[in-house]
């Protein structure tokens, strides 16, 4: 039977077929079906792209090739489409995912949360028993934030993205990407 599954890698990350992929600008992604068996031929269509990039949207690649590459130039999501057909020409499977691309603001939370902490442990070291005990609790207060916003929820962004039923995490930025409109 032939299938549709697209699979992402960008460098060194391939995650399994069928789950989107988060990655970074300027390096090439290769687009491939996650099973090649009974396949003829290839129809890879973007869907939708940041405003402003470079990358064509329509079929960009129809033919025998398995294969299809692109750079992502733009931060947010590119959405794109994967139509298998077999030896007859009928059309068997289509597969649709985004390959997203996140702005880096790690580093500046754990810079904003550390520079709160210390503040916060400043006040334990004052002779009044209530502000010492403030600055306790704020302190651990600040530190679960910091371990929420840092591990917790990346952990839950990924275990959205690999619901298969959902399709991946396409249904979490529908939400918040503006609508296309056709050019007049």
């Amino acid at each position: 039977m032939v299938t549709a599954l697209i699979q992402f890698s960008q460098g060194a990350s391939t995650p399994p077929a069928g789950q989107a992929l988060m990655g970074v600008t300027g390096t090439p992604v290769v687009v491939a079906n996650g099973n090649d068996a009974g396949v003829a031929k290839w129809v890879f269509e973007v869907i939708d792209v940041p405003p402003g990039s470079a990358v064509p949207v329509g079929i960009v690649q129809s033919g025998t090739t398995p294969t299809w590459s692109f750079t992502p130039d733009l931060v947010d999501g590119y959405q794109i489409q994967l139509t298998t057909i077999d030896p007859t020409g009928q059309i068997m499977a289509v597969d649709t995912r985004v390959f997203g691309v996140l702005r880096t603001s790690g580093g500046a939370v754990v810079l904003c949360s550390l520079t709160t902490m210390l503040g916060y442990v400043a006040l334990v070291g004052s002779h009044n028993a209530a502000i010492r005990g403030l600055g306790a609790i704020a302190a651990v207060g600040e530190l679960s934030c910091l371990l929420a916003a840092v591990l917790v929820m990346p952990s839950l962004w990924r275990l959205a993205e690999t619901q298969q039923q959902r399709g991946g995490f396409e249904w979490a930025l529908q939400a918040f990407r503006p609508p296309r409109h056709p050019a007049p």
